[in-house]
This record gives structure tokens, sequence and C-alpha cells, in this order.
């Protein structure tokens, strides 16, 4: 299979090089510490901070807009 890009596993849009992103994976959680079995997704950064609902995507969307608006003005 030719070159397959990268997708978010939140949005499923492109992840672009060097993206800020989020690696997630699945494991177990021990009293020795969390033991990685294997990767479960690539999100971008801000669609991780959605599906966790931290603040931090309030404000990045926010930054986007702003970038959106001042490119087109």
């Amino acid at each position: 299979m030719a070159d397959e890009e990268l997708r978010c596993a939140g949005c499923g849009k492109p992840i672009e090089r060097g993206a800020d992103v989020a690696r997630v994976a699945e494991g177990t959680l021990s009293t020795n510490g969390f033991r990685e079995k294997k990767e479960w997704g690539i999100l971008h950064r801000s669609c991780f901070n959605r599906a966790i609902g931290s603040p931090d995507a309030v404000l990045e969307e926010l930054r986007q807009i702003r970038e959106k608006r001042k490119k087109t003005m």
C-alpha cells in the first residue's frame, strides 16, 4: 500500500508532519505503574484536549479562530 497518511483518531482529519499531537496508549495500570501494550491512536492536541474536557481545548479553539480572522483581513 502506498504512503498512508496518519489520521486523527478524534476528528479523522489528516495529521500534518510536525503537528502537535498526543499519542494514546492501551495498557494496564498496577502498583508498579502503567505498562503499555500498544498504541491506541494519535490525536491532534486540540482534539485530545476536547476529548478529556480540558480548558486548554477552549483556548486552542479561540486561538485558531483568531488566526483565521487575521489571515482573512
